[in-house]
């Protein structure tokens, strides 16, 4: 029922809307976002595959109908009008939307619709709460993704969040975002399967508790997996661990094999990165890496990096597929444009606080020049601006135009799109990285708009 991923007033509006003979009138909404996460400077789209996957594989058969039927407003009335669900079993895959939307791994800066819809204003309305979970989500977490392999600066990052995320849908979305935005494999085999993401992992404190001797645990190991030899060294006293990790990795060497890694879980991770360092190349173990993990984020990496830690891979769980200390995006769907007999009708919101208010239109964003002569700018589809367009035609009418990127795509874009980007683009600052305009006409209507709701239009 993935249909109903909805909340009831997009259903309660859809009826009043058709009872006021609105519902097929043609709408825009626009997802964007007011501000970038994590106090920094720009997002990185994702979620657009999974999102229009949602939306052409909405459909209103016969379970869905009889539950939202069964819903009952004052009185025991139905809800919802029959003339309504009727519209409801009618609608054409897709809901018959059109959707131009920025490409996943594309850095974008607030204000940007990462996703333009337009169609009758029941359906346009109705996807608002799934395009705003599946996008703002993974938007979010592609975004923590890319400062965290900013942070490790050519370090290797696995994604290990799966056990923490907010339930295994999340984690596999997750999964997928975290590898859009940069880093180099996950430990759940799940999202390797599905998505085709590196699968990579080492073994947990439980398995040298069970085999009751930690020198005998591992010796075994580098037995039994000589092509995945990562020992996790912290189960008990750290020193005497690598001591231990470095004889079972120099048996491993005799049999002509190599001790791939250690891993640190617990305590000063960068100061026992620089011992293990110096103990595993005065063994010989020169091509041993060394791997960290336990509550990281881009914050904590950078200041080990600084403090000169010797860590070769980061395994980043919690606080990448939770968002840390951003736990949503905040993205916002609003209506910009309705059709009238006459033409478009724009629409804005105004609030006394400024960000809050929207922007009426058919918008896009194009975007011109390269590092730090970059250019955005924002403006409506009648009038574009200068440069490439940022939004693609993904679907019109409900059915797909482009097929996005898979996963290894969208990675491969944000990759090379943020090397490109100037460095203090790619950190933690707050300043606009690159330039971003609004054209005349937009800001001259924009300005028109908001003064007509102020006189109480």
């Amino acid at each position: 029922m993935k249909s109903l991923a909805t909340d009831l007033y997009q259903l309660t509006m859809g009826d009043a809307y058709l009872q006021a003979g609105m519902a097929h009138r043609r709408a825009v909404f626009h997802l964007t976002f007011r501000r970038a996460p994590f106090g920094g400077c720009l997002a990185v789209a994702a979620g657009l595959a999974d999102a229009l996957r949602w939306l052409t594989e909405l459909r209103f058969g016969p379970e869905e109908l009889a539950f939202l039927g069964s819903l009952k407003g004052e009185q025991e009335r139905p809800l919802l009008s029959s003339g309504f669900l009727r519209l409801l079993e009618e609608a054409p895959p897709g809901l018959g939307l059109d959707v131009d939307a920025v490409p996943e791994g594309t850095p974008v800066l607030p204000q940007t619709p990462l996703l333009r819809v337009e169609g009758p204003l029941w359906a346009a309305q109705y996807v608002e709460t799934g395009l705003l979970s599946i996008v703002g989500f993974q938007t979010l977490v592609a975004t923590k993704a890319s400062r965290v392999v900013h942070a490790a600066a050519g370090g290797t990052v696995i994604e290990f969040g799966a056990r923490r995320a907010q339930g295994m849908g999340a984690a596999l979305a997750a999964s997928r975002a975290a590898f859009v935005g940069g880093v180099d494999g996950t430990s759940h085999v799940r999202a390797s399967a599905h998505y085709g993401i590196p699968c990579k992992g080492t073994h947990a404190h439980a398995y040298v508790m069970a085999m009751g001797d930690e020198q005998a645990a591992f010796d075994h190991w580098v037995r039994a997996m000589p092509h995945n030899a990562v020992l996790l060294v912290d189960t008990y006293e750290v020193e005497e661990g690598i001591r231990r990790a470095i004889r079972a990795g120099l048996r491993l060497k005799d049999a002509g094999g190599t001790l791939q890694g250690i891993r640190l879980d617990s305590g000063d991770l960068g100061a026992q990165s620089i011992m293990a360092r110096r103990m595993l190349d005065e063994a010989g173990l020169t091509q041993t890496a060394i791997m960290a993990s336990d509550e990281l984020d881009e914050d904590r990496i950078a200041a080990m990096k600084a403090e000169g830690a010797a860590i070769d891979i980061w395994g980043v769980g919690t606080r990448l597929v939770t968002g840390g200390t951003t736990p949503a995006l905040g993205c916002i769907y609003k209506l910009g444009a309705v059709e009238e007999p006459t033409g478009w009708r724009y629409e804005v919101k105004r609030s006394e606080t400024l960000e809050k208010s929207t922007i009426g239109g058919r918008l896009g964003v194009w975007r011109s020049g390269s590092g730090e002569q970059l250019l955005d700018v924002l403006g409506d589809i009648a009038h574009p601006g200068p440069g490439e367009p940022l939004l693609r035609s993904f679907l019109r009418q409900g059915d797909v135009v482009e097929v996005p990127d898979d996963v290894q795509g969208a990675r491969a874009r944000c990759v090379r799109l943020m090397a490109g980007l100037p460095d203090h683009a790619r950190v933690l600052g707050q300043a606009r990285p690159w330039a971003f305009e609004w054209t005349e006409q937009l800001r001259t209507r924009q300005e028109a708009l908001l003064a007509a709701v102020q006189e109480g239009r």
